[in-house]
């Protein structure tokens, strides 16, 4: 096991670790932080292509082998518990996993599938396109394409949101929300839209709910699906209006096997 040791605030792998708790140190770096005993014990033992170093505290050691084996050439840096603490935002108190994070191919509106579910992503919010990309793993959602508004899949806030789940989806590069082509089966996500219970699913389905707060672009408000909810309630979190869509889905196309 290879230990560095690191006490001070202006090591450059200490500061290099600061930048990446930010989505623009995620894309500047090409490198992510995954929090959390469980995740980070999935990541490592199924995406240890992935692994560039593990970072903890000196009393993590002792069970430090559970991420990482005494012949491995992965490094452990050992912060001291200030600057730990510093990078620990989620306050677990665990030892952590520095990712390279993988390449996203640009995705090709002249090459879609002719059958399964495309969702386009626009979620500003981390949290959010972690926690919709969970949704489409367990889904079986064909193709997720993150649009030019959507943070960073690789945000350690994403990667959290989605238990892991990143490292599993069907990802690409789309262009903006603005800019999205024409297709048929283009279906917007809106509370003014058809009751989804009513809509026929077409083979190739895909949709694209809005943005937090300003919603869907307005030439696809005319065409868009709607979740039925009480009158009391003006409207559903946007997470859970996209995996109620996608579970409609996947239940009516695409049964499970029981």
């Amino acid at each position: 096991m290879r230990l560095r040791e690191i006490h001070s605030k202006s090591n450059p792998f200490y500061k290099q670790l600061k930048s990446i708790l930010s989505g623009k140190g995620v894309k500047k770096y090409g490198k992510s932080l995954v929090f959390g005993r469980k995740i980070v014990s999935e990541v490592s033992r199924e995406r240890s292509d992935l692994v560039y170093a593990v970072c903890a505290k000196k009393k993590h050691l002792s069970k430090i082998t559970e991420t990482v084996d005494d012949s491995s050439i992965i490094p452990v840096y050992v912060l001291g518990s200030d600057l730990f603490g510093k990078i620990d935002v989620f306050g677990i108190d665990q030892p952590f996993l520095v990712l390279r994070t993988p390449e996203i191919p640009t995705w090709n509106p002249q090459q879609v599938p002719s059958h399964g579910c495309i969702l386009f992503v626009p979620f500003q919010d981390p949290a959010n396109v972690g926690a919709v990309i969970r949704s489409c793993v367990g889904f079986d959602v064909t193709q997720v394409v993150l649009l030019e508004e959507a943070a960073n899949p690789y945000h350690h806030k994403s990667i959290r949101a989605s238990s892991g789940a990143i490292f599993k989806a069907p990802l690409y590069r789309g262009p903006s929300l603005k800019n999205l082509p024409y297709f048929p089966h283009l279906f917007g996500l809106d509370v003014a839209g058809l009751d989804i219970e009513s809509f026929e699913f077409p083979d190739l389905f895909m949709l694209v709910p809005g943005l937090e707060g300003p919603g869907i672009p307005t030439e696809l408000k005319a065409k868009s699906l709607r979740i039925p909810t009480s009158p009391v309630l003006e409207s559903l979190n946007v997470v859970v209006a996209v995996s109620i869509a996608l579970y409609e889905w996947r239940r009516r196309v695409r049964p499970v096997q029981v």
